[in-house]
């Protein structure tokens, strides 16, 4: 596949594909091998960002807001279910689809999270593919709820004008 200037990729067939935006997704995990693992699974078609720690994430999270959160939820200190429901007390964290990656194939825990409003889950050990998958499908879920909101703000916005000229109209005295 070739690149060309304008953004656009050209693939062996000769067609001409749009470039699709780089997505940035945090990890957190305080098991460093994981950490890596999902780095190698995620870094060719996504913008990673690791943090091997709640306290770590936090910080990352006070400057910006990536477009995914893949989040442990057994770390030493504060666990996942915090750090989850610290993150969607931030401005703009509801947003974000969070994913909880765990060892433990408990439905209790994958219950809770659930509940607690988690996007998904996935288990250790990963399966490359499947993890790829998830997230994609994830951040396509994401961008459709946006573009949703976003039309739904410009027909609200229509119908608001469209009662204010009204209004005008009806106020103006006769003019016949």
């Amino acid at each position: 596949m070739k690149q060309s200037g304008d953004g656009n990729r050209t693939t062996k067939a000769g067609t001409m594909m749009q470039e699709i935006p780089r997505h940035t997704v945090l990890v957190v995990d305080d098991d460093l091998m994981s950490l890596e693992m999902l780095l190698w699974i995620l870094a060719e078609e996504h913008e990673v960002i690791t943090a091997a720690s709640a306290a770590e994430a936090l910080n990352l999270l006070q400057h910006s807001l990536p477009d995914l959160i893949l989040l442990d939820i057994v770390m030493p200190g504060m666990d996942g279910y915090e750090l989850f429901e610290q993150i969607r007390q931030l401005p703009g964290g509801d947003e974000i689809p969070v994913l909880f990656l765990t060892g433990v194939s408990d439905q209790e825990c994958e219950s809770r999270g659930l509940e607690m409003g988690a996007a998904d889950y996935i288990t250790k050990p990963y399966n490359a593919h499947l993890v790829r998958l998830r997230v994609q499908n994830h951040l396509l879920l994401k961008e459709q709820r946006s573009h949703v909101n976003r039309r739904l703000e410009a027909e609200q916005s229509l119908l608001l004008e469209r009662a204010h000229l009204r209004t005008l109209i009806n106020t103006m005295p006769d003019l016949v």
